[in-house]
């Protein structure tokens, strides 16, 4: 939701309001206060910066993606989806950063603690059967992309399911790698 600069601004400046409260005698409203800065210090642990992190990732910027993700404070401290969203998040960086083991990793860590849409989990099983595919392994490759079409996805990630099931196809009569060359040429 928000950025770890934004989140500790929040924090002083109730921090500071509520010692004004207190200093004029305003208990409750001192309490309220206090409430508030407990309740953002519990958010930002529960949900960390993924929202902001999520958010950069769908415009493609991988530098702001990285350090949104990395304000998270500790994994395990993350809600059960936001840990799937972390991992999702972290598996496009590993990914772009061309480390395609610890993707296929995170990818499969972000199915396991579950994403909030069907057409995330799809998104995940399409770049799972990329990799796959990169990595020569066809029929894991058409797995995958059995498994993101029985979810409830749009029409937008089903062309590019049809586009690599067609590719995957001409893979067979090929003996160069043609999944590498849709890659390079932008999905």
């Amino acid at each position: 939701m928000f950025s770890k600069r934004i989140r500790i601004l929040k924090i002083v400046l109730f921090t500071f309001f509520t010692i004004i409260f207190v200093l004029i005698d305003k208990i409750p409203v001192s309490i309220l206060s206090i409430t508030l800065i407990l309740l953002d210090i519990f958010n930002w642990i529960r949900y960390g910066s993924i929202n902001v992190a999520l958010r950069h990732m769908k415009k493609n910027n991988l530098e702001k993606t990285k350090k949104y993700l990395n304000e998270t404070i500790k994994i395990d401290w993350l809600s059960r989806t936001y840990k799937g969203y972390y991992y999702f998040i972290k598996a496009y960086v590993e990914t772009s950063e061309e480390d395609l083991v610890e993707a296929v990793n995170c990818y499969e860590k972000a199915l396991d603690y579950g994403l909030r849409t069907e057409n995330d989990e799809g998104i995940v099983y399409f770049q799972l059967a990329l990799l796959a595919g990169v990595a020569g392994k066809s029929e894991t490759s058409r797995d995958f992309l059995v498994k993101a079409k029985k979810l409830k996805i749009k029409s937008q990630l089903l062309e590019k399911i049809q586009r690599v099931e067609g590719i995957l196809e001409k893979q067979k009569d090929s003996k160069t790698n043609l999944m590498i060359d849709y890659l390079n040429k932008g999905v």
